[in-house]
């Protein structure tokens, strides 16, 4: 691919990342789209860009399933750990996880189009193997971040799923309560205080024994690519 000319480097530290899930029971690979500021990446995109990928996905019909819009309140406590409550199935589900970062890739993606003035493409790309392994947690501790994250996601038949969120953090919990109300009852509007998210993430560790690193690798370009033009391209930066 022309796109990847110059990520022969990052191609690389791809292939090791999904040889590094390989041996962790609870990893979770994944692609955000975002910004890079000073050689930092910030996930987000911009409402225009959210909500063309969004349709896109909605208008395929080959998917395996397709969630409804739902809301997951996240409780950031010390250690990285996590607790997480969401419904399912009409019934209340809370699951506390200690997240720990084992290794991202951090990349720019190059956008010299002169029709783009207000940069509605994400200008940072971030590849990431984390693990999530289920954990202890005293509910007497006070968290130190609220999140709110509204979600659709979209899985293939073979394993992977596009997320798209709707988020608010804070460290104040009434703050975050009148936002998750908003969320519910606003949700398909726009509103500057939400940032929006687009995640593609392995979801089906059966993959992995199917396909080669290199196959698998691939696979995630091209699904990063499907929401890009050919004119992209994506430059390592660390």
């Amino acid at each position: 691919m022309d796109n990847l000319e110059d990520w022969d480097d990052g191609k690389m530290k791809l292939i090791n990342l999904v040889e590094q899930l390989r041996h962790h029971e609870h990893g979770e690979l994944e692609a955000r789209f975002g910004t890079v500021e000073n050689g930092r990446f910030k996930a987000g995109v911009t409402v225009n860009f959210f909500k063309k990928c969004l349709s896109m996905c909605e208008s395929f019909k080959e998917w395996s399933s397709v969630s409804d819009w739902a809301i997951r309140k996240d409780f950031f406590f010390s250690n990285s750990t996590r607790v997480s409550m969401y419904t399912e199935n009409q019934e209340l589900k809370t699951i506390a996880v200690q997240k720990k970062k084992i290794k991202s890739i951090t990349n720019k993606i190059e956008n010299n189009l002169t029709f783009d003035k207000s940069n509605v493409f994400p200008s940072g790309l971030r590849l990431s193997l984390s693990t999530e392994n289920p954990t202890d947690y005293s509910e007497n501790e006070t968290p130190k971040l609220i999140r709110f994250k509204y979600t659709k996601q979209f899985f293939t038949l073979s394993g992977w799923s596009f997320d798209f969120s709707k988020t608010f953090t804070s460290d104040d919990f009434q703050n975050v309560m009148d936002s998750c109300a908003c969320l519910e009852r606003f949700g398909n509007e726009e509103n500057q205080d939400f940032t929006y998210e687009i995640e593609i993430e392995l979801q089906k560790k059966t993959y992995l024994s199917l396909h080669s690193n290199e196959h698998i690798s691939n696979s995630l370009i091209m699904k990063i690519f499907d929401f890009l033009l050919p004119i992209h391209k994506i430059k390592l930066l660390h």
